[in-house]
């Protein structure tokens, strides 16, 4: 069976190459991207199986990059996207899923929840596909 795909878009590189590390450990091909724009540039290069973006970014912010996944790209529309940010209000969450968001997580939350919530979005597509 084939690696599935993560895209990763967050302007942090810390951020980036802990999170890489962490699910290149658990079995996934990671993509990175330092932005927005680079994001959707990457998306249109891979087709990943899942999305990983970061809220607050200089310039397109997160939710304008998915925002532009989601009505640009009609491929992206089975795709899921978790939102990760610093922001704790619940306006983001529904601003979020307003815009298309499978799933929001915080920066602060332990990476197994991170891990947890992957894993269920991947055998939750697993058994639809099925």
């Amino acid at each position: 069976m084939a690696k599935k795909r993560i895209l990763l878009i967050d302007d942090e590189p810390d951020l980036l190459a802990t999170t890489k590390f962490l699910l290149e450990n658990e079995g996934y091909k990671v993509y990175t991207a330092g932005s927005g724009a680079e994001g959707i540039k990457k998306f249109e290069e891979i087709s990943p199986d899942l999305i990983l973006l970061d809220i607050v970014m200089p310039g397109m912010d997160g939710f304008e990059t998915l925002h532009q996944l989601r009505n640009v790209y009609p491929d992206s529309e089975h795709i899921p996207i978790i939102m990760l940010t610093v922001r704790t209000e619940v306006e983001s969450t529904f601003q979020a899923k307003g815009f298309g968001a499978t799933d929001y997580i915080t920066k602060s939350e332990k990476s197994d929840l991170l891990l947890a919530k992957i894993k269920k979005i991947f055998s939750q597509s697993n058994s639809i596909d099925e």
